[in-house]
């Protein structure tokens, strides 16, 4: 058995104890958002965290609020809040969800510093920040583009180019190179069209029917995001392959193939368990997210000329749109 294994074995062993859990509950844990309590994705993690943790730890919450903010001045603004708050309290481990947690907090203060930290929610790869420190490990979210891709060619067996339709923020950069990376492979082109506000959301997904299909971004941060307004325009103007990887996205789109928030938080909690239980960090191997949900929206799909091959809907999770 590799050291590897033998580490991942007494982890669990950890996990699963009981009395070690209720030994660590006098200890406290911070969790660190890069956006703000309400965004639906950023709520699943922290719902994985709070049920994995349980009694572990008293678990205090700070929101940087980076979605709704774009200026870097309010970044290293709420990094210096966070930071003041780790240096006074001096928690046994702080969860940083989310890029800019580890790009203005993690990465400039805590380098290899004594406070361990786990990160989560941090887009595609972490070469940016340097991971792992000696005080820091995590999980790393990759969409399931790869499988939405597949997806797309067997519904488009002869695409060749497609378009992102997204955000200006530095989670949905990192996710455009992804898609535009592993399409290539295929030789499929990805075009980008970037937006800010609703109503160039609108515009940009009429001119994204111009396409042989169209990946929607994410929709936080977007100024006057509008659900109802975005499924009107959805019902009204789709003509070609709409998909996603945003699980809230799927009344606007024809396939949503999604990451499951909760993981990245209850893997999370199971680290910082192990933390307080006393492992390094460093000790612990960084990891990627492992799970998926396939959805279609037939709604969507009658409104168009567009066949989905049985064997979809025959994976896909069955919802009520």
């Amino acid at each position: 058995m590799t050291k590897k294994h033998l580490l991942l074995c007494a982890l669990a062993l950890i996990w699963s104890s009981s009395a070690d859990k209720a030994h660590a509950a006098d200890k406290t844990c911070l969790y660190v958002s890069s956006y703000h309590s309400g965004y639906e994705w950023s709520d699943g993690i922290e719902k994985g965290l709070e049920d994995g943790l349980g009694d572990s730890c008293k678990l205090e919450k700070f929101y940087m609020d980076t979605k709704r903010n774009k200026s870097v001045e309010f970044f290293k603004q709420k990094s210096l809040e966070a930071k003041k708050i780790i240096d006074a309290t001096k928690p046994d481990v702080v969860i940083a969800c989310d890029d800019n947690a580890s790009k203005y907090l993690v990465m400039p203060y805590y380098k290899n510093a004594e406070t361990p930290f786990v990160f989560c929610g941090v887009n595609h790869n972490v070469d940016s920040y340097g991971y792992p420190y000696d005080n820091v490990t995590g999980m790393i979210e990759i969409a399931p583009v790869d499988a939405t891709k597949n997806i797309v060619k067997e519904i488009v067996p002869n695409a060749k180019k497609g378009v992102y339709l997204s955000m200006d923020v530095t989670s949905q950069h990192k996710e455009y190179d992804l898609n535009k990376s592993i399409y290539a492979k295929s030789n499929i082109e990805i075009d980008r069209i970037l937006i800010t506000n609703m109503d160039e959301w609108v515009e940009g997904f009429k001119k994204a029917q111009e396409y042989e299909f169209i990946i929607v971004g994410s929709s936080g941060g977007i100024q006057g995001w509008d659900i109802e307004l975005a499924k009107k325009t959805a019902e009204a103007e789709t003509r070609n392959l709409t998909v996603t990887n945003m699980s809230w996205l799927d009344e606007i789109s024809m396939i949503t193939v999604t990451k499951i928030a909760e993981e990245q938080g209850e893997w999370s909690a199971k680290v910082a368990q192990a933390i307080l239980m006393g492992t390094e960090p460093l000790d612990i191997p960084i990891i990627v997210n492992r799970k998926w949900d396939l959805r279609i929206n037939p709604e969507l799909i009658k409104k168009t000329e567009i066949e989905i091959p049985q064997s979809l809907y025959d994976k896909a999770v069955k919802e009520e749109f």
